[in-house]
């Protein structure tokens, strides 16, 4: 089992990684949509007033299809 500070890492490594990787330039959509989820994921675990929130949404990890739909709806691209 791995623990929230263990978890704090993991996630601002992933971001670091993909601000080097990608920079100003355009993000592959996998590549976006995978570090989305994984910052979702992260603060659905930790974040209890955003887990409730989710829920309230119907919006859990194993719903959670598309990185464009958060807690909040779906958000429409221009």
């Amino acid at each position: 089992m791995t623990d929230v500070m263990d978890d704090a890492r993991r996630i601002k490594r992933g971001i670091l990684d993909f601000i080097h990787t990608y920079g100003c330039e355009q993000a592959p959509e996998e590549a976006f949509g995978a570090l989305a989820r994984d910052v979702f994921i992260y603060q659905y675990t930790y974040d209890l007033p955003y887990r409730r929130y989710c829920a309230a949404k119907r919006v859990t990890p194993a719903t959670l299809k598309d990185w464009r739909a958060d807690a909040g709806g779906r958000v429409q691209a221009p």
